[in-house]
């Protein structure tokens, strides 16, 4: 909470994750307008913030962060796994799912649809990695 703008701070209405990262992000980014690459080293830079607070409070277990941000002009798209990997976990049911393999981030592209697997769905694209 302390590496977030104290203005941006007093707006934050719950607890979730997401309205938090999105106010570390935006708080990293400079008042009156910024560019994609600020953008980008907006989220790089609360990525770390959240890494080092993760370090301190003793966090062992990986963890993985989707963003998505759009402004109206750009949009930058994030899958992000802290320590992926990294814990060795003696039962397997304590590991979640998602944490058995990274999943990639898959955009939608266009209007058409298609069957996969039999249900109509967006083609899909995976992001280049």
């Amino acid at each position: 909470a302390q590496e977030i703008r104290p203005a941006l701070r007093r707006q934050i209405a719950g607890t979730t994750d997401s309205e938090w990262i999105a106010a570390l992000i935006v708080s990293r980014l400079p008042a009156g307008g910024y560019t994609t690459a600020q953008l980008a080293a907006a989220v790089i830079d609360a990525l770390s913030i959240i890494r080092r607070a993760r370090q301190r409070a003793g966090v062992r277990i990986a963890s993985s962060v989707n963003l998505f941000l759009g402004d109206g002009e750009r949009a930058l798209a994030v899958r992000y796994c802290f320590d992926y990997g990294r814990y060795r976990i003696d039962d397997p049911a304590r590991v979640n799912e998602a944490n058995l393999r990274y999943l990639s981030l898959w955009y939608t592209l266009g209007r058409d649809f298609g069957l996969h697997d039999g249900d109509p769905q967006h083609w899909t694209r995976r992001a280049p990695d």
